[in-house]
């Protein structure tokens, strides 16, 4: 979080604010944190570096110490250590000193801090929640059949702009996150194909969002998505996200009441943190009508084709579908960020849908890559 401060001191708030909030989703999912920072003077960081450059590194090389920004640590660390300075999450403060005497205080103080571990539990006891935003809900009022005229020629169009934008994002340092939500038959896979159709493959990720494995259920829930989260230049789909925490979870009994709670603050944490290291995030939400999903759910069983799609599982989520309206609208009107917004895409017409992400994505690209363009 350090690294991505620009230099505006209203920044340094929100980086705290940040920083501690993810420490307390940690803590929350059961991770114990020990927290270390090794305060040395400026003088004390131009002897260390006097000493351990290497004779032949070359200025900028990841081997030479010339790009560490003494000035920026000076003015962030202060407040970031009070701001998250908890009992949960303490810092613990260590003077450089002789190597041998520095390693020897680091190991005596994760030790101490381990034996207070599994004497008080308390570290594992959640505060109070933090205010949500209370965030417009596009989803009100939309005319869900959307607008397909001039298909053929506006998708051509469209997915020539989406390859000539892909460039330039890939030489950027920004990177690209668009995560699918929906009803089931709403046309998220259909969307993601006609995406994808327009891209560089070698640019693009798709994480397709099955039931957690053994290892990702050893870590907290945020942990698998950001394992895939894009390198510079480089645009991750995610065909189903973490906001199933928000919708499916709940009702199935998949994740506590209190986990369910938190999750909006957190997930408003990650996504900020997100943008701040140069990721644009882009959510869709795909809404079709409760008469057009059935018709569709009837199609599928009527095709041997497609027939496969459909599932008991799709049916008893459609029984399930006023409660899953409820969890819809909160997870938007607390995460429908000006960070990270939701774009609501009207899906009844499939192919209304299609140029409605297309168009999203090439207009968001534009503003982001192109702003000298629109004076």
């Amino acid at each position: 979080m350090i690294e991505s401060f620009r230099g505006d001191p209203g920044e340094i708030e929100d980086i705290v604010a940040d920083a501690a909030g993810f420490d307390r989703y940690l803590n929350d999912e059961g991770t114990f944190l020990i927290k270390i920072f090794l305060r040395a003077s400026a003088t004390d960081l131009a002897e260390y570096a006097a000493d351990y450059r290497p004779q032949t590194a070359l200025t900028g090389s990841f081997l030479a110490v010339d790009h560490v920004d003494r000035v920026k640590y000076r003015l962030v660390f202060p407040p970031l250590e009070h701001g998250t300075d908890t009992p949960r999450a303490p810092w613990d403060l260590i003077r450089v000193g002789p190597v041998q005497n520095t390693v020897e205080e680091v190991a005596a103080t994760v030790l101490k801090r381990f034996a207070q571990a599994l004497k008080d539990k308390t570290w594992r006891t959640a505060g109070p929640l933090p205010k949500l935003p209370v965030c417009p809900n596009p989803r009100k009022g939309l005319d869900l059949r959307g607008d397909s005229s001039k298909y053929s020629d506006r998708l051509e169009e469209l997915s020539a702009e989406l390859g000539r934008l892909q460039l330039l994002l890939s030489v950027s340092g920004r990177s690209l996150a668009l995560c699918f939500e929906g009803w089931d038959a709403a046309g998220k896979g259909s969307c993601i194909k006609h995406l994808t159709h327009a891209l560089n493959p070698r640019g693009y990720y798709v994480h397709s969002t099955k039931a957690p494995t053994a290892e990702e259920k050893a870590h907290s829930y945020l942990w698998r998505f950001a394992a895939d989260l894009p390198a510079p230049g480089h645009i991750t789909i995610f065909d189903r996200t973490y906001y199933g925490r928000m919708m499916v979870e709940p009702i199935e009994g998949f994740c506590t009441p209190a986990e369910y709670e938190r999750a909006a603050g957190e997930i408003n944490i990650f996504e900020r943190m997100m943008v701040r290291t140069g990721v644009i995030v882009m959510k869709f939400w795909l809404d079709v009508s409760d008469k057009v999903q059935l018709q569709r759910f009837k199609d599928r069983q009527n095709d041997p084709l497609k027939q496969w799609k459909l599932t008991d599982e799709d049916w008893r989520n459609r029984e399930k579908r006023p409660a899953y309206e409820k969890y819809v609208n909160r997870m938007i009107e607390t995460t429908n960020t000006p960070d990270a917004p939701w774009t609501v895409i009207p899906a009844d017409t499939k192919n209304g849908a299609h140029l409605a992400v297309l168009t999203a994505v090439r207009d968001r690209l534009h503003r982001e890559l192109e702003p000298e363009d629109e004076h």
